[in-house]
Order: C-alpha cells, then sequence, then structure tokens
C-alpha cells in the first residue's frame, strides 16, 4: 500500500500524518507535552516497515525525524532534530551520526528528488492546480496550545497530506520507471533523480567491467585547451573566425569544479543573415521577432541531431582518463543497448537507459561525481557546437536556402521545394563526415520572439511550444495560461482571442503562481510565500511583500485565490486577459 506521510513539529508539540493513496483514509500519531497517549512507537514502527511511504524531502527531514522519534526523544529533543536538519544543511548521514539516530528500514519514496525542477511543496501544488495552498499557519517558534494542534492537525492532514499526493500522482510515469529499474539493477532508486540514477548506474555498470571506479580531484585553476577534430572544416571568413578562437581559448577550472567558457568565445558570429553565440551548454543563433509561415512549394523543417552527445563520445573515443578505456566499453554498451531496445519495442529498458545516458553528460561537469571530466565535457560539447556551424555553413552556400535557427542540437531552415535533394546530398555528405544523423520535424509556420520562447506549427496543426508557450509544465510557474492558449489557438486554427478567453471555463487557466520571499500580504491579511491569484475587475490594490510593503510585480488588480472555486469569479477582469493576450502577439511582431 502507497501511505503519504509528513511532520510538523514544534518545541512542545510532534505530530506525524498518514494518508492511504488506495483508501483516502487518515491516521496521526501527534505528542504534545511530552504526553505520548496517541504517540506509540511500536504502531509507527510497524506501519514504517510495513507499506510503501512517499514524502516530500522526505529524506533529508522526515524519515530523520522519525528515526529520533523512534529513538524515544521528548518534544524539545525533536525540535533541536529539527532545527539541526533545517538550519546547519548538513548531509543526512552526518546528522545521523550527530543524533546517534538508529537504522530503520523502509520502502520510501522522496517526490522531492524524483521531480525535475526545484521549488517548496506549497509551489508545485501551485503548478499541478492543487485546490488549496496554505503555509503553515503558526511560526515554528511558537509553542503550540490545545486549538493549535487542532489547527495544525488540520494542516497536515488536509493540506500537505494533499500537495505531497497530486504531486506523487504526477511522478507516476518516473515512479513506475525508478521501480521497474531498480528492479533491473538490484539498486536502490527510488528516490534518486535522473543524474543519480545516471550516476548509480555508470558507478554499477563500471565496476561489473572491472573499472577501478573512484572520483578524481582536479584543481582550481587547471587549463585545459580544445582539440580541434580532423573533419572541422569552414569556407567563410566568419566561422574560421569562431575556429580560430576556439584554437586560441583556455578552458579553466573554477573553485567550484566547473569551466566557464573563455572570454575569447563569448562573442556572437555573424555569418548571413544571423549570429551565432557559443556556450558552454551549446551553439544559440540570437534571433528576435520571427513569423514564418510557409507558402506553396515551400519546406520549413527543424533537422535535430539524434544522441549528439553521445555521438561525439563514440566517434572521438573519448573518456574521463582516470576510468581510462573501460568507461567506452561501458559507454558503448549502454548506448547500443537503448538502440536495440528501441528498435525492439522494449518501451521500459529504451526509457531507463535513455535516462542514464542523458543525464550522464552533466555529471562530467560535476566534480563530486565518478563521471568528473571537464576536458570531455568541453571537448563534446565544442565539437557539437563546431559541427553545426559547419552544417549552417554547407546548406546556407545553396541559393535560396536559409537558416533561421539554432539550438543546441539542431537546426530549422526553410527552402523551396525544388532545392530538396540539394539540401538532403548535403546533409548527407555532413552526416558521413560527422559521425552524427539528422531527424527531421516539419512545420507550416513558426512563430518565435527568440530561440527560447517560440510556438511551432506542424502540418497537422498539432503544435509543438517552448518557454513563453509551454503551458503545462511541472517545473514552470503558470501564468495566464489562458492568454498563451489564445493566442495558440488563434495562431493554429485562426480561432478570436476574446472568444477563447470568454468561453473558458476552467478557473485554473486565469490564475498565475509564484513565490515571494518573506511571504506575502493583501489587505493587511499575510496570504504566505507561495502566491496563488486572479485579476479582478475594480481591483486597484496590489499584493505586497510582507517584509517590506513593496508590491509584488505584476499583481496591479489581482485577487488572491488561494483555494481555488469551482466556478470562474464574477470579478474577473475579462479585459486584462484579452489585453495581455495581445501583448503577447505583439511580441512575436504579430
Amino acid at each position: 500500500m502507497i501511505v503519504i506521510f509528513d511532520i510538523e513539529c514544534y518545541s512542545n508539540y510532534f505530530l506525524i500524518g498518514f494518508k492511504s493513496v488506495d483508501t483516502s483514509k487518515k491516521i496521526y500519531f501527534e505528542m504534545h507535552n511530552d504526553n505520548k497517549e496517541n504517540f506509540s512507537k511500536t504502531k509507527i514502527k510497524a506501519l514504517m516497515e510495513k507499506h510503501t511511504f512517499v514524502g516530500f524531502n522526505s529524506e533529508k527531514y522526515d524519515i530523520l525525524m522519525i528515526k529520533g522519534a523512534l529513538l524515544g526523544f521528548n518534544n524539545l529533543q525533536l525540535k533541536k532534530l529539527s532545527d539541526a536538519i533545517i538550519n546547519t544543511n548538513k548531509p543526512h548521514w552526518e546528522i545521523e551520526r550527530q543524533f546517534n539516530l538508529p537504522r530503520l528500514t523502509v520502502d520510501h519514496i522522496d517526490v522531492c528528488n524524483v521531480s525535475a525542477g526545484f521549488g517548496s511543496l506549497k509551489l508545485y501544488g501551485g503548478r499541478l492546480n492543487s485546490r488549496k495552498l496554505q503555509d503553515l499557519p503558526i511560526e515554528p517558534s511558537s509553542v503550540i496550545s490545545t486549538s493549535d494542534a487542532k489547527q495544525l492537525r488540520d494542516y497536515c492532514l488536509n493540506g500537505d497530506l494533499e500537495l505531497t499526493q497530486d504531486l506523487y500522482e504526477a511522478l507516476l510515469p518516473q515512479i513506475n520507471l525508478r521501480t521497474k529499474m531498480t528492479e533491473q539493477y538490484g539498486l536502490d532508486l527510488m528516490s534518486k533523480s535522473d543524474a543519480q540514477i545516471a550516476e548509480a548506474v555508470f558507478k554499477h555498470e563500471l565496476s561489473a567491467a572491472g573499472v577501478d571506479v573512484h572520483r578524481v580531484n582536479i584543481p582550481e585553476g587547471t587549463e585545459f585547451k580544445y582539440t580541434i577534430p580532423a573533419f572541422i572544416k569552414f569556407e567563410s571568413d566568419e566561422f574560421k573566425q569562431a575556429l580560430a578562437d576556439v584554437k586560441d581559448a583556455v578552458f579553466v577550472v573554477n573553485d567550484k569544479g566547473s569551466v566557464i567558457l573563455p572570454k575569447i568565445l563569448s562573442k556572437a558570429y555573424a555569418f548571413n543573415n544571423a549570429k551565432y553565440k557559443m556556450g558552454m551548454g551549446g551553439l544559440h543563433s540570437q534571433e528576435k521577432l520571427q513569423s514564418i509561415e510557409v507558402n506553396p512549394g515551400q519546406t520549413l523543417v527543424d533537422k535535430d541531431v539524434t544522441s549528439y552527445y553521445p555521438n561525439i563520445i563514440l566517434n572521438q573515443g573519448l573518456f574521463p582518463k582516470h576510468l581510462t578505456t573501460g568507461f567506452n566499453q561501458v559507454y558503448r554498451s549502454i548506448v547500443s543497448r537503448r538502440i536495440h531496445a528501441k528498435a525492439t519495442g522494449d518501451k521500459v529498458t529504451n526509457e531507463s537507459l535513455k535516462v542514464t545516458i542523458n543525464s550522464s553528460f552533466g555529471k562530467f561537469g560535476s566534480k563530486y561525481s565518478i563521471l568528473y571530466s571537464p576536458d570531455l565535457l568541453i571537448q563534446t560539447t565544442v565539437t557539437g557546437q563546431l559541427s553545426l556551424m559547419m552544417l549552417i555553413e554547407q546548406l546556407e552556400s545553396i541559393p535560396g536556402v536559409r537558416v533561421y535557427s539554432a539550438n543546441t542540437d539542431g537546426i530549422v531552415l526553410l527552402f523551396d521545394d525544388s532545392l530538396a535533394n540539394k539540401v538532403e546530398a548535403v546533409c548527407f555528405d555532413w552526416e558521413a563526415d560527422t559521425g552524427f544523423d539528422l531527424e527531421d520535424t516539419f512545420y507550416k509556420a513558426l512563430y518565435s520572439r527568440d530561440v527560447n520562447n517560440y510556438l511551432a506549427v506542424k502540418p497537422d496543426n498539432s503544435a509543438k511550444g517552448k518557454g513563453m508557450f509551454t503551458l503545462n509544465s511541472i517545473s514552470k510557474n503558470p501564468s495566464n495560461v489562458i492568454c498563451y492558449q489564445a493566442v495558440i489557438d488563434y495562431l493554429v486554427n485562426g480561432c478570436d482571442i476574446e472568444a477563447t478567453i470568454y468561453a473558458c471555463e476552467n478557473v485554473t487557466k486565469f490564475t498565475s503562481i509564484r513565490t515571494v520571499n518573506g511571504g506575502a500580504v493583501f489587505e493587511n491579511e499575510v496570504i504566505g510565500k507561495s502566491i496563488r491569484w486572479y485579476y479582478a475587475k475594480n481591483q486597484t490594490g496590489c499584493i505586497s511583500y510582507a517584509k517590506n510593503n513593496n508590491k509584488v510585480p505584476k499583481t496591479d488588480g489581482a485577487r488572491p485565490m488561494m483555494e481555488l472555486t469551482d466556478t470562474i469569479p464574477v470579478d474577473l477582469d475579462y479585459d486584462y486577459y484579452i489585453a495581455e493576450a495581445k501583448t503577447i502577439l505583439a511580441s512575436l511582431g504579430l
């Protein structure tokens, strides 16, 4: 059985709340003024050993607190443990040693680690349109009365437990994958992020292959140079200059173990009608306000490099020096197994190895990882960028072909259909030279504010959005979703913006979410640190910071909605949302 759990802790009050996902039944154990009448260590321990538990930040907090409770800590001792966890930022194993916490065998999932983004539980609740957002109702330093205890009980059981369940259910695909990978590898991967999974799997596979797996120390100030592969060649003066700059560039490890892009490479390289900037994350074009609608007889296509970084690593035989060539053998095996799984329809293996491969690249830049290899990272990312520059140069050597956008592992280009054979011939030769494979996605229109904020419309009228046009994301705070939906419906289907907005009956599409440091105030009432609001007619005030009464940005005319309503508020300012949608259109140059 899956059980959601959460803890509240004060100097004279301690509460553990549980909720069954299957039955919705809720139970709690509490200790008030050291009274343990409703706090059975035996029952709690038996419960923890019997079910699968789901918490938020529970690996670093709740599990440790339960260990302290099972050790017999009184209220004050539990509060000292809680303060040590929150205020010292020590790793959980150090806290365990400091307080001599007992071993506890528990089947446990920390959804904070599994989630892709960052944020508090309340912020995730807002992103997921959870019904109720409420901050801790009583200050942590307070002494808890009987009435306070009842309030905290309600807050925990009907607030945080519900929010945690909402997040758990949103993450079920990722959790199910971790369950299968845990079974596959015999490793506990349930509460690990994608990057941590990559680390664990590579450590497991490398060790099995007989590689001496260890971390390497690379001192601050260590310098690296990029080695230019023989296939990298340019004809244009602009990109020849980029290659010369790369040749001269010195990459230096900073005090955090990271490598920053050398100053010599920080400029934009102009080529034909566009500018391109290099970066440690990839090549990016610098276009602004582009609206491209395909005419009959034209092709607008997004050419993406498949397995971008893995191909570079394998084709160039790159590996972390401290892991020897054994890394190559393991890496190639993982990539090959993933390709085979994808081809044969083995979804579990395909997805697990996809996570492992894609997330491993970031570990090359982390000094805490066994995969740490800044020279490998530099060699990989710079090769990818120069390769894309080659493709851009070669394609635009064909009169009538224009590259409109470049972003990390792909480019978008427009050309007359009569040039299709020439375009494909160039791409074929480039693939042969680089060892890459290109994958095509065709569009009939592209509306772009910049390279990271665009809407691409496919021939079947389905749409691909990025940045401001990503409507639903667990890692992004929603803001006036209805406005972006109205713009999309207008561009894709020709729907009237006003009609789309007036027809919407989903109140969540009119709300905005954000975090307010120190908490927010509305009409002299504290409303919390993670706030949700809509824009109301005849609302002349704003939401303010509790600490200084300054205006929270973009809250003029806002009215808080900390608990969702079932219907659209009667004072909703439709004119505001219509104007905002038209502003978004204008930001696209339309």
